[in-house]
């Protein structure tokens, strides 16, 4: 894996091992990924830092920015 990191004007790249069960499971997680591109996403209820809960349809039509 490797990991950036742009502190200044020089980027700095970082490589780290992995073990065999986390790389199978970026592996994993990439292929999920990949078969979701174009598609619908999944119903999913969510709630905000201020207690308010959304859910899917409740922000149709508007541009939704989810940072995992």
């Amino acid at each position: 894996m490797m990991h950036k990191t742009g502190e200044s004007k020089e980027e700095k790249i970082y490589l780290v091992k992995q073990d065999a069960d986390a790389q199978k499971l970026q592996r994993e997680a990439m292929e999920k990924t990949i078969a979701m591109t174009g598609k619908t996403a999944p119903l999913f209820e969510l709630t905000d830092i201020n207690g308010k809960r959304y859910t899917l349809n409740d922000l149709k039509g508007k541009v939704v920015v989810l940072n995992f």
